[in-house]
């Protein structure tokens, strides 16, 4: 776990002691449960805070993604671009190379285009497209797409996460209620039980677990984004089967404007 300036770990203390906000700007407030709404908010401001979060208008990055097989090795490398419009327009890029050529993906307007080497691909699986932009968007910027509505959290105690003691909050996503994720796959979100960290998180798909850990954090513009991260292939049971791949966020660019709420 990355070390982390001390005035992160006083973040939580002031929030709950200092001015309360007023009702109708409490976040999750359709949330009935008052511990999960709570350590969710802390979660929100150590990594920059609500109004930081609706500030932000644009955010670009390269990510490189390292796969490995069961046994360890390396089975391939990408390094991608990720341009992403939040508001007041909602448009998501991704950009890459590899012995094919030219890659594009760009879902725009609620419509998912496909390119290779400027041809575009009139064949694509749509919702599969739209799946992998969406889940690239919500990845990275975590915490803060818990903000999202359509989500029913629930809390489910205290555990061991990566040698940090993290309380444990159950996300299940409502794809027919909500475009901004459109899986019904279950999540669980590790959050540092003393200084509120976004530690990673565990996903139930269709065919697997998997499991994340940041390992690495960095601070643009006061928003806390990832920097580097690990993800590991589990069985039903949740434990670890192997490494699967490590993750590379760098080159971050952000653009903030007036709050979009």
């Amino acid at each position: 776990m990355s070390r982390l300036p001390l005035y992160l770990f006083l973040i939580p203390a002031i929030y709950l002691f200092g001015c309360k906000p007023r009702t109708e700007d409490l976040l999750f407030s359709v949330n009935t449960d008052k511990r999960v709404r709570e350590i969710l908010e802390n979660a929100i401001m150590t990594s920059g805070g609500q109004e930081k979060w609706y500030d932000l208008r644009k955010i670009k990055f390269d990510k490189v993604t390292q796969l490995f097989d069961s046994t360890g090795r390396l089975e391939s490398s990408i390094d991608q671009h990720h341009r992403y419009h939040l508001f007041p327009k909602h448009i998501l890029e991704i950009i890459w190379q590899d012995s094919l050529g030219n890659h594009q993906l760009m879902l725009r307007n609620n419509d998912v285009e496909k390119y290779l080497n400027g041809h575009r691909d009139d064949q694509l699986d749509s919702n599969a497209t739209k799946h992998q932009l969406l889940a690239a968007e919500y990845a990275v910027l975590l915490p803060f797409k818990l903000l999202d509505p359509g989500i029913h959290f629930t809390y489910e105690g205290r555990d061991t996460f990566d040698g940090e003691t993290v309380h444990i909050v159950r996300a299940q996503y409502q794809p027919e209620t909500v475009t901004t994720y459109n899986t019904s796959d279950v999540w669980w979100h590790y959050i540092n039980a003393d200084n509120f960290v976004y530690e990673g998180y565990k996903v139930k798909h269709e065919d697997h677990y998997s499991l994340v850990i940041n390992d690495e954090f960095t601070t643009i513009d006061e928003l806390m984004l990832p920097h580097r991260r690990r993800s590991y292939l589990l069985d039903s049971s949740g434990k670890k089967l192997f490494k699967r791949a490590d993750y590379l966020y760098h080159n971050y660019h952000i653009r903030l404007g007036e709050d979009r709420k």
